[in-house]
């Protein structure tokens, strides 16, 4: 077993997560010769909820460390204390967000959560549905529609159908929604099936082919659903569009600002009887999480698509965990 266990959301999306998996590794290696054990385990174990995982009540000591998609809620994070007997601190890391681009060579035009909705939403009330922009909201320009729609389980499809879909459709006149919020978010954020929209492959070695090849060649009015990191990596090829007015921007993303987008969590669950050494090897790898060369702008979960902290709210994050496994 472990000295320090580490779990990652599945739904922080494959490219957050393999970046995840590697500082993860460095971690391990940081953390190693304070307490060797690691006996071969492969660092950053994947599970549908790293919350759950991480406060499972298991007679264990090892401590456990898990990236969590969101801000858990204090009543989440009480019942972690209790349910695990463990000591319990929860520190956000950064954010995640999803961009609409279109092509650079195309008109750029700014849309509304509820343009998007009415748009492409299976489930919209629009009859006959919409052909160009300018059917869905007399402002925008009268273009072709289209959408290059982010791949099914992708990080950038959740944060658009719980953030920009959901919303818009919960507020459409007469709506039966499911109640429960996962079928809610999975009803409302069922597209259309039509021509006009195509659901991108989640192949990573031929995505930078597709989306470069779909930039070439799309016309004006076409739009696409991509990541932060996509969207750094395809500067000067796409640009972004505005949505209910903001731009994906680091700076607007960090303050809530913009729509689509969700802090990403560190949980640390210590149990209350694990050993000296095993806090002090999860203080270390606490340590290597939350360094720079992980969290910072140019780190390797930045490269990734996670939007930084401000450089003060780092230090502090930091110096908040640290402490906490010190002192808890």
């Amino acid at each position: 077993m472990p000295v320090v266990e580490f779990l990652l959301q599945a739904d922080l999306g494959a490219t957050l997560t393999a970046a995840a998996q590697t500082t993860a590794a460095q971690a391990t290696a940081a953390q190693a010769t304070a307490a060797q054990a690691m006996n071969g385990a492969a660092p950053g174990r994947i599970v549908a909820s790293s919350l759950d995982a991480a406060c499972a009540e298991q007679p264990s000591t090892t401590p456990r460390l898990a990236l969590v998609s969101g801000q858990p809620r204090d009543a989440e994070l009480e019942a972690c204390r209790q349910k695990a007997a463990s000591d319990v601190f929860a520190v956000t890391i950064g954010y995640q967000a999803a961009a609409l681009v279109t092509p650079a060579t195309g008109a750029a035009f700014a849309l509304q959560s509820a343009d998007l909705f009415h748009a492409m939403a299976a489930h919209a009330d629009a009859r006959p549905a919409p052909t160009v922009w300018r059917d869905v909201n007399p402002t925008l320009p009268a273009l072709k529609l289209g959408l290059l729609a982010a791949p099914v389980g992708s990080a950038s499809n959740r944060l658009l159908n719980t953030y920009v879909m959901e919303p818009a459709c919960s507020q459409q006149d007469g709506a039966r929604l499911p109640f429960d919020a996962t079928s809610r978010v999975a009803f409302c954020g069922t597209l259309r099936s039509d021509p006009a929209i195509v659901r991108r492959d989640d192949d990573p070695a031929s995505a930078d082919r597709a989306m470069a090849a779909w930039a070439a060649a799309a016309p004006a009015g076409q739009i696409a659903v991509v990541t932060l990191a996509e969207l750094r990596r395809y500067a000067g090829v796409m640009v972004p569009l505005p949505l209910d007015g903001v731009l994906p921007t680091p700076a607007n993303v960090a303050s809530g600002a913009y729509p689509a987008a969700e802090a990403t969590t560190l949980l640390i669950v210590v149990p209350h009887d694990a050993p000296p050494a095993r806090r002090e090897a999860a203080r270390r790898a606490v340590f290597e999480l939350l360094s720079e060369r992980s969290v910072g702008p140019d780190g390797s979960l930045a490269q990734a698509g996670l939007v930084p902290l401000a450089p003060t709210e780092r230090v502090a994050s930091r110096l908040r965990a640290v402490t906490f496994l010190e002192h808890p």
